[in-house]
């Protein structure tokens, strides 16, 4: 077999791994590869993984620039493994996901579970079995939601579709709509992701409030009049038996037996020393946090536990079932919960725990990953693996030798020492990049994956920490991508991943129902020596000004390098989707017919490609950022079919036109 590429798989956490799956983007040279049907996966002695593949890219002669990958692999403890891509002689039989199509619902049975969607209907979005046997009530698994001052919300999903079906991984992805009153208030996304083999799903959940800021005075802080407000946001599953026990751990490694009655754990805070930091503030100005760290409570509110970061699983078992749960990032992204009211487990996304209500700001967005497991009666390891996961990367000299990443060259082959050391810094010491988030506590839903702005606060005297976010000052998804290919370090893909999920949710203005130099635009870094006060990540704060003062999305911090990079790597199609929107946004806010005076001149407004002001469109920030030349062959169409429909803020008419958009994505 004809090897083509290198992929490097770390067991971290000292777990052993079993049929795990992985999923990473490999980049391929021009001309190697024209069909991926011949292609193969193998381990170290030659022998077959299962594979599924997807293109990501091609290069101008049509071969593949950026294949998608995904595998299952054993690992054991502490243990690593090589997986060759190669081209393989002939394909081979392996069993598969099996999905069917019916008028009312999705049937998806991966060999060990048995998985039921509904097409449309009301907050429940999937039933399961293993064995011929119901896990869940009829009921099955529930969105719940309530607004502010604990209003009923009625949840509505109108629309579930195939995204993806491999042999290895499928997923669906169900369109719904969360209403006050028969009134829109945000709109829902459900992504299930399904491993072939595993009784698992990974539900990722994202809400989206697509209505326009109100913004007055280019002013963006908390409580304006386009925000939404919820009082809790859950998953929740009611056991088809009673169980006889609840199996938990807070921590890696900690686990604990307890009777089935009333139990939960919270997550108030980050756990940190600066957990009550100013970062964490409501539109009054007040601490929505409470409390250092989590707290696991049993019936009557006695205190079981308690500590600083959670990394929870439950575990809610009895008569030859069981039900699991955790959440990605659980502390990372506070507030959170896990809980069990003695006949129900609900997964708290936006729990009514929290002091606060949660304000989900105009064109804001929040995607949480929520990890479910039915069947066996021991804790599944898959649970803990979703907070410690394998180790993916690729061998940093046949990445390079591809040209599918320009200017890319192998940290061992770099020669500038000093470089080297500063960059190192980044990711290691006590001046890293995860060590300054400690700072100011940037942690929480809205700023976990920002970094600090430290270098803002220059000026600043007093005890309290100056808050400040980079924000999309420059293009960092783009940096810490180059340095995870430069040097197959996992801490680059983390801070990379972190980075892109935080721009595409809350970054990026996801509304149609703004100015076309506003919607869909992307909103830049906090404000220069002044402190962010309660604009969150948003620029300008009603709290700095002093005289005319505002403003909103910079088409000269518009950064897209980034989001594809990570696409490339990951193949999540929020990023596509988010591309896309970019793109659309710098043929909108250049469009002349969107203006006031539209009908009288329609030409180009000349607002994409200038700089600092409307006198200046030589070479600059504005026009090299939004209006840079395409490279490559990535194109609208490639990114279109990643992204979700209902997701996307795709203007009509004039957003269709290839040739711009093309020329925008890269």
């Amino acid at each position: 077999m004809n090897h083509l590429a290198t992929i490097l798989v770390r067991e971290p956490a000292g777990i052993d791994r079993d049929r795990e799956a992985i999923r990473t983007g490999v980049p391929l040279a021009r001309g190697t590869v024209n069909e991926v049907a011949g292609l193969a996966l193998l381990d170290a002695q030659q022998r077959r993984l299962p594979a599924q593949f997807k293109v990501l890219a091609t290069w101008p002669d049509g071969s593949v620039k950026w294949l998608l990958v995904d595998t299952r692999v054993s690992v054991s403890a502490g243990g690593d493994l090589r997986v060759s891509l190669a081209r393989a002689d002939a394909a081979i039989s392996a069993d598969a996901i099996e999905i069917q199509q019916f008028d009312d619902r999705l049937r998806v049975d991966t060999g060990a579970a048995v998985f039921e969607i509904p097409r449309a209907g009301d907050g429940r979005f999937a039933s399961v079995s293993v064995g011929g046997r119901a896990c869940l009530e009829s009921s099955g698994m529930v969105v719940r939601a309530r607004g502010a001052r604990n209003a009923p919300l009625t949840v509505r999903l109108v629309e579930a579709k195939v995204e993806e079906h491999g042999p290895v991984r499928a997923s669906i992805a169900c369109a719904g709509i969360i209403e006050a009153q028969g009134r829109e208030l945000v709109r829902l996304e459900l992504r299930l992701v399904f491993i072939q083999g595993s009784a698992a799903v990974r539900v990722e959940c994202e809400i989206w409030n697509p209505r326009a800021a109100r913004h007055v005075g280019g002013l963006w802080d908390l409580g304006d009049a386009g925000s939404a407000l919820l009082e809790d946001l859950s998953i929740e599953l009611r056991p088809s038996q009673p169980p006889r026990q609840l199996t938990w751990q807070a921590e890696p490694g900690q686990w604990h037996e307890s009777p089935a009655t009333a139990w939960s754990l919270y997550q108030d805070s980050s756990g940190g020393e600066r957990w009550n930091s100013p970062n964490h503030l409501d539109a009054g100005g007040k601490l929505t946090v409470g409390f250092r760290g989590y707290r696991v409570q049993g019936a009557e509110g006695r205190v079981l536990h308690q500590g600083e970061r959670a990394s929870p699983v439950v575990q809610v078992g009895g008569a030859g079932t069981s039900i699991a749960a955790t959440v990605e990032h659980f502390w990372q992204n506070f507030p959170k919960a896990l809980r069990w009211d003695g006949v129900a487990l609900s997964v708290g996304l936006f729990p009514a725990e929290c002091l606060a209500e949660f304000e989900l700001q105009g064109g804001e967005k929040k995607r949480h990953a929520v990890l479910l497991g039915f069947g066996g009666e021991s804790p599944p390891r898959a649970m803990a693996a979703l907070h410690a996961p394998l180790t993916v990367s690729l061998d940093p000299a046949e990445s390079a030798a591809t040209r599918a990443v320009g200017y890319l060259v192998p940290a061992n082959e770099d020669h500038n020492a000093e470089y080297l050391r500063y960059i190192s810094s980044i990711v290691e010491g006590a001046n890293s990049f995860v060590a300054k988030r400690e700072l100011i506590d940037e942690y929480g839903w809205r700023n976990f994956g920002d970094l600090y702005a430290d270098h803002e606060a220059v000026h600043h005297k007093g005890p309290e920490p100056f808050i400040s976010h980079y924000n999309n000052q420059y293009d960092f998804v783009y940096g810490a991508g180059m340095h995870f290919l430069r040097t197959g370090d996992r801490r680059w893909r983390d801070l990379m991943t972190e980075a892109a999920r935080h721009l595409i949710d809350i970054d990026i203005y996801h509304t149609r129902e703004d100015k076309a130099g506003f919607s869909g635009g992307l909103l830049w870094h906090t404000d220069h020596y002044q402190p962010a006060a309660t604009c969150t990540h948003r620029t300008y704060s009603a709290r700095n000004a002093k005289g005319p003062y505002g403003g909103g999305p910079s088409n000269e911090h518009n950064y897209t390098s980034g989001l594809l990079q990570y696409y490339y790597l990951t193949g999540d199609p929020g990023a596509a989707s988010a591309i896309l929107e970019l793109a659309d946004w710098v043929m909108a806010m250049d469009d002349g017919s969107r203006t006031l005076l539209g009908f009288i001149d329609d030409g180009p407004t000349g607002l994409a490609s200038k700089s600092r002001d409307m006198d200046f469109h030589k070479p600059g920030r504005g026009a090299g950022v939004s209006r840079r030349p395409a490279q490559g062959r990535t194109t609208h169409r490639d990114l279109a079919g990643a992204r979700h429909p209902q997701v996307s803020c795709v203007p009509p008419g004039r957003a269709s036109r290839a040739g711009i958009r093309a020329r925008t994505v890269q």
